[in-house]
């Protein structure tokens, strides 16, 4: 089973890409707006937050150096103006699979002080408790 977007959210995002896309340098806002309907459909698009994230990048960036105003223009790169034509390319044939079938096989894993174990078609393995190391540190705050 899968899900796709609907044709009218297609246009909508459709429309608002070509308008980004038609102008040299879109105002902020105006990316902003893309990136929203992008956002809205990562629920439904399988491969979509990997092609948006340039921009997300370049929109931080130009709201920083304006002092936040959203009516500066944005200059996109290349790799932002090629993600914009992959969504309009893609955003409607595109799917997400919300069933991907039975499971091969299950691992389960435990660990507590007393020790740790798993367990996998049958084998098993294990070993002696965490108290037995001294803990260690893995952040500090300054």
């Amino acid at each position: 089973m899968t899900v796709s977007i609907s044709e009218e959210k297609h246009a909508k995002l459709k429309h608002t890409a070509q308008k980004v896309l038609e102008k040299k340098s879109p105002t902020t806002r105006e990316v902003a707006q893309l990136i929203g309907r992008m956002v809205s459909c990562f629920p439904v698009l399988e491969y979509g937050e990997l092609f948006y994230r340039q921009l997300e990048i370049e929109k931080a960036a130009a709201l920083k150096a304006s002092n936040w105003v959203l009516e500066n223009t944005v200059q996109l790169s290349e790799t932002a103006e090629s993600d914009i034509t992959w969504w309009m390319i893609n955003s409607l044939s595109s799917m997400k699979r919300i069933d991907h079938g039975k499971t091969g096989h299950t691992l389960y894993t435990n660990a507590s002080n007393q020790g740790w174990g798993a367990t996998l078609n049958g084998l098993t393995t294990g070993g002696g408790g965490l108290h037995q190391r001294q803990p260690t540190i893995l952040t500090t705050w300054s």
